[in-house]
């Protein structure tokens, strides 16, 4: 991710920009699958180089990365140093920080690049290979504001700039745990710190000397530039491969020679605030340049366009794009016109027809005020499944927990109800079953019976009739006198499993009492 600010002079032409710009480069490695320091150098290689082709501007440069251990290899930060350097870029810091809370923008970023390659398969096309992976992230007009480059890494070619640069390499060797590093242009030094700009600093000597690389044995010259032009000169890949897919070879980084691959596709520079476009002219000739004559997708630029592989609506035989369809064909042939009410609040007055109709709907079928508001929590669907079978969920539970031999998970307890209920078609699911085991092994472990069944709702007959009777007699009993009158009816010592807890009977006196306040009527 490039964040960057804008110069004054880009702020002079563009009104509305905001404060700063962010850019996303993507890079796909192809035939190397290792995540070390090398791979780290190739793919900052390929951003100073798009840096110093899209943003030209940008001098000065601040690197920021996470704690991991390849980004604080010393090889690592002399490759920084010196691919800087050979792009007139200043390196000015590289930061390490350590993993954050929540989620940033890079995850932000993924996700909508997830999306697009998500939306490219839905539209018939396979992302298998890193080659179409780039495709795919170029494809459409590419992710907002995001570069996708395929890079080949060239390790004999990064083994060399380490021969040249042993020297500088022994002394960056010597370096600790660290979470910053400064860098001096004009000395040619790396300062290290331990901590941010505090604490065990170390400054390390960028330059290297000829006498330092001691133990290198002698080499024939012409065997040198022999191999440094086999790692030169050799492509990674053929072009060829690439032709119809669009992808060509961009350049080479200029220290490790890595190959970069992709296509010239043009990203939104100015980032601008609040920009909306109003009153699009549906004939106008720009337009239809920028316009997708299949799937009428707009694109910023006529380079996004070309790289548009439009499919159409295959695959996509669901009732609203069937809708959608339908609609624009429709609108096509001038069978409807779209109305702007915000322009013109005279035309809200073309509804007054469908009011009228909504209105006379509503008398006729006599709904009530409120008919349409879905049911409160709970009470949505009605009975569960599970619950004419709970009894016999209880006693295989019960029968497992005497006996580990005939224990049962929810798929035989199933099988077994399949099997005493052969003609039932109202059986309970495996979800519906081991959420039932779940609150018998939470009984269990706080040492309550489980030979009741759990989850007993309601006041069962005697006792309900009971409750009723109660209430009627005195409607502005007190729930805690008529659970006294309740105990007097029904004795605590001749209970049975329904028989109803304190709080069940108090509670009901109370919504009889509320009902009885709001409609009159006695239950």
């Amino acid at each position: 991710m490039i964040f960057s600010r804008y110069s004054e002079e880009e702020r002079q032409e563009t009104e509305n920009l905001k404060d700063h710009r962010i850019t996303y480069i993507d890079h796909v490695s192809s035939g190397d699958s290792k995540q070390d320091y090398v791979a780290v150098m190739s793919y900052f290689d390929a951003v100073c180089r798009q840096i110093s082709m899209k943003f030209p501007g940008i001098r000065n440069i601040y690197v920021q990365s996470d704690n991991a251990r390849c980004y604080k290899k010393g090889n690592l930060l002399l490759a920084f140093y010196e691919t800087s350097k050979k792009y007139n870029l200043n390196l000015v810091v590289f930061i390490h920080t350590g993993v954050q809370d929540g989620k940033g923008s890079i995850d932000a970023h993924f996700a909508t690049a997830m999306r697009h390659v998500i939306t490219y398969c839905n539209m018939g096309s396979d992302v298998i290979t890193p080659i179409e992976l780039v495709d795919c992230l170029n494809a459409n007009g590419g992710v907002a504001n995001t570069i996708a480059e395929l890079v080949g890494i060239n390790r004999p070619a990064i083994e060399v700039f380490e021969r040249d640069n042993d020297g500088v390499l022994k002394r960056l060797g010597t370096i600790g745990e660290h979470l910053e590093v400064r860098f001096n242009s004009v000395t040619n030094e790396a300062t290290v710190y331990e901590n941010s700009n505090v604490q065990s600093t170390t400054c390390f000597s960028l330059v290297n000397n000829v006498s330092e690389n001691v133990n290198e044995e002698p080499m024939d010259t012409n065997d040198v530039e022999e191999d440094e032009e086999d790692y030169v000169d050799d492509d990674i890949y053929d072009n060829e491969t690439f032709e119809d897919i669009g992808i060509v070879e961009k350049g080479r980084g200029l220290l490790t020679n890595c190959v970069i691959y992709g296509v010239e596709r043009e990203i939104n520079q100015k980032q601008r605030i609040g920009v909306k476009i109003n009153d699009l002219d549906m004939e106008s000739e720009e337009e239809d340049e920028l316009q997708c004559n299949l799937c009428r997708k707009h694109f910023s630029t006529v380079s996004n366009k070309l790289q548009h592989k439009c499919k159409g609506t295959v695959g996509q035989q669901d009732l609203i794009s069937q809708a959608i369809e339908y609609a624009n064909d429709m609108y096509e042939q001038h069978e409807f016109e779209v109305i702007n009410c915000s322009t013109n609040p005279e035309d809200l007055k073309v509804f007054d027809p469908v009011y009228e109709t909504l209105q006379h709907t509503h008398d006729c079928c006599g709904y009530s005020e409120g008919w349409g508001r879905t049911r409160k929590h709970g009470k949505k669907y009605g009975k569960k499944y599970v619950d004419p079978f709970r009894q016999d969920i209880v006693d295989m539970f019960n029968l497992g927990r005497d006996n580990v031999a005939l224990r049962r998970g929810a798929p035989k307890m199933l099988v077994e109800l399949k099997r005493k209920y052969p003609t039932r078609l109202d059986l309970p699911s495996e979800t519906e079953i081991r959420s039932v085991i779940s609150s018998l092994v939470a009984k269990q472990k706080k040492g309550q019976s489980t030979d009741i069944v759990i989850g007993n709702r309601g006041i069962v007959e005697p006792y309900l009739t009971t409750v009723f009777e109660i209430f009627r007699e005195n409607p502005a009993i007190q729930p805690k006198s008529a659970w006294v009158l309740f105990q007097q009816k029904h004795p605590p010592e001749a209970t049975t499993p329904t028989y109803p807890l304190h709080k069940k009977v108090m509670s009901k006196i109370s919504s009889l009492k509320s009902s009885y306040k709001k409609t009159g009527v006695m239950p």
